[in-house]
């Protein structure tokens, strides 16, 4: 059973098991791993600004820019993510940290190969990348769907949204197969792209986030989200993502239904975030939800554009993916940190809950999500204009954010350790 913290004379006891919680090795080496690549794209965004503003969506070099951000720094921090989640959420025991070593080494080598196979032409690169790639998704799809199989918890939305997401991610790989053959004449099929498109931005990153939703807001507010119905949300995304799979025979009509059943789901889990947030028993709210609905606004946006102005939609879901990251990041490693720190103290590991709360930064998350509002702004002024210096900005905003993101768990940390009051006495 989880441990029961008190907040005052509040009583909440989160649906979770840390006892089953990695090391905080594990988890880290992805995070780390996607800070410094997410600093690479800055730096590859504000170089390539000139193509990106041009709509130079075929050039090797955009093509690089845009893998280095979903597989560099999404799909590697939503790994480290799964490997800290899935054992507290689903009380299994965590993946071997051997092994979680083989699929960092072999993910990361993969996606650095991939990458610069694009940025400089470079097939053997690009294709030994490719293959190391696959080769780690499909690994690390087997260690947590073996979790997922062996989990007594109860089946769910989701349980099903994460095995969706799993699905939806090894999908993705295998139709950029495709979309490679086709490129050298090897397979006809031209539609590789909507779907990897569709399949990657809607089943893998959205559904994940959905997932992690689920458990990570109730916890926040301290509430419930079952009484809210939390497979709507899923059940309608995965119902845009069927329609998506149409369009290359339905065009404008099924785009728009698309569009209607993701902004339906996003509304809907809007709805409920709010709803957990008014009867949730925290005495405070929790400025963690600043960037959680400033990430819907971008997604809501996001799907409101799919058909008039569909690279927009792809910027917002990618942009807001890296708002809701960033939002989830602030509240899970401050957690993480804490969890190895009270393992090495006397008593339960409870405190961790406590020593977590002095770790997590508070005034920056409503920067953070301010500035997340104003690179997509800025994003939106260079797709509409053509204008380089609007992506010149995101650039900007991207890696100072990055570095005040990171900054600010820093000094959480570092103040919340001195707060000898934060952790309860056995």
């Amino acid at each position: 059973m989880a441990d029961r913290p008190d907040v005052g004379n509040i009583s909440y006891k989160p649906s979770v098991n840390i006892a089953q919680a990695p090391k905080i090795v594990g988890p880290m080496l992805f995070f780390v791993t996607g800070w410094v690549i997410l600093a690479w794209e800055a730096g590859l965004l504000a170089a390539l600004r000139g193509d990106v503003a041009r709509g130079a969506w075929g050039s090797p070099a955009v093509i690089g820019l845009v893998h280095g951000f979903t597989l560099g720094f999404l799909t590697m921090t939503m790994i480290g993510v799964l490997t800290q989640w899935v054992p507290v959420v689903f009380d299994v025991p965590p993946i071997p940290l051997s092994r979680i070593y083989w699929v960092w080494a072999v993910y990361t080598t993969g996606v650095i190969l991939f990458v610069t196979g694009f940025l400089w032409p470079f097939p053997i690169a690009l294709a030994s990348g490719g293959i190391l790639v696959a080769t780690a998704i499909t690994v690390m799809t087997v260690f947590v769907g073996g979790q997922l199989r062996r989990s007594k918890r109860p089946g769910d939305s989701m349980r099903g949204a994460l095995a969706v997401s799993l699905v939806s991610l090894n999908l993705a790989w295998i139709l950029g197969l495709g979309m490679a053959l086709a490129w050298v004449g090897w397979w006809p099929w031209p539609h590789f792209l909507t779907w990897h498109l569709v399949t990657v931005l809607v089943g893998w990153v959205g559904l994940t986030l959905l997932a992690v939703q689920m458990k990570l807001v109730p916890m926040f507010a301290m509430g419930k989200m079952e009484r809210v119905y939390p497979a709507v949300p899923v059940v309608l995304a995965f119902l845009g993502i069927g329609v998506g799979w149409s369009w290359p025979w339905t065009g404008t009509v099924g785009r728009e239904w698309s569009a209607a059943l993701w902004g339906a789901s996003g509304l809907t889990a809007v709805i409920q975030v709010l709803w957990v947030i008014r009867t949730g028993k925290s005495p405070s709210r929790d400025p963690v939800f600043w960037g959680v609905f400033v990430g819907w606004l971008e997604w809501l946006l996001a799907a409101y554009w799919v058909t008039a102005h569909p690279v927009w939609s792809v910027f917002l879901m990618l942009w807001g993916a890296f708002t809701f990251v960033a939002t989830y990041q602030s509240r899970i490693l401050p957690f993480i940190i804490a969890l190895a720190i009270a393992r090495k103290l006397p008593g339960p590991p409870a405190k961790a809950f406590f020593m977590a709360q002095s770790f997590n930064p508070r005034r920056s998350l409503s920067v953070l999500a301010g500035a997340s509002l104003l690179g997509a702004l800025a994003i939106l002024d260079g797709l509409r204009y053509h204008r380089a210096e609007g992506f010149f900005i995101a650039a900007g905003v991207l890696g100072m954010m990055l570095i005040g993101h990171i900054g600010q768990l820093a000094l959480g940390i570092r103040r919340g350790r001195r707060d000898r009051r934060a952790v309860p006495k056995a």
